[in-house]
């Protein structure tokens, strides 16, 4: 086992990924490995879409807000004080339906997802507000699939689409769609988001 050396992270890394912030409290290099961990902000409207992690386990505990949480064949309301455990590839999605931002602790064990985040996120420095709303080319869509795909994230049902998009944003997804097929197009794309994305 590798010997570990004791972790007193006071400047966490922040990024935003499909309108989420995620703050990166402790890495897999802290741990050795063993889990990271990571404070998750989902915006009101924010929808992860339906995906499994193949490679690690998800924990959350819900600090703020409220979020509408499937994990399998269950399907319930997470609140402040509650936490869930997702094994696996047992396939969950997260969505939040209410007007204010949620707000958790997310563990996943063992993990390179913190990996994952810095490499397909967008970076903010202290203060710094998140990106304006840009919905994702077809391009960066493909990217972020392959890259998933590369860390043991599989997307299998797309984020809901906004009830009344922009025309120039039906045009993007249309276009999109074209490259990667209709369903995996609208994985990444919900106008109610505050996209970041990377340019890998």
């Amino acid at each position: 086992m590798t010997n570990l050396l004791e972790v007193h992270n006071v400047n966490p890394k922040v990024f935003v990924l499909l309108g989420v912030q995620m703050k990166i409290l402790l890495s897999s290099s802290d741990t050795g490995g063993q889990f990271s961990l990571v404070e998750g902000t989902v915006p009101p409207g924010g929808d992860g879409g339906l995906h499994a992690h193949l490679r690690e386990d998800e924990s959350m505990h819900l600090l703020e807000g409220r979020l509408e949480v499937t994990i399998g064949d269950k399907a319930f309301d997470l609140r402040p004080g509650e936490s869930y455990f997702a094994p696996r590839g047992i396939p969950h999605r997260l969505r939040n339906r209410g007007s204010i931002p949620a707000r958790g602790l997310v563990i996943m064990s063992p993990s390179r997802f913190d990996e994952f985040i810095a490499r397909a996120a967008v970076p903010l420095v202290d203060g710094e507000a998140p990106p304006p709303s840009e919905a994702p080319t077809a391009e960066q869509l493909q990217r972020l699939l392959v890259l998933a795909q590369q860390f043991g994230i599989e997307i299998l049902d797309p984020s809901a689409q906004s009830t009344h998009p922009a025309s120039g944003a039906c045009d993007r997804e249309h276009r999109a769609s074209r490259v990667l097929g209709a369903h995996a197009a609208k994985t990444a794309y919900n106008r109610r988001f505050r996209f970041g994305w990377q340019s890998w």
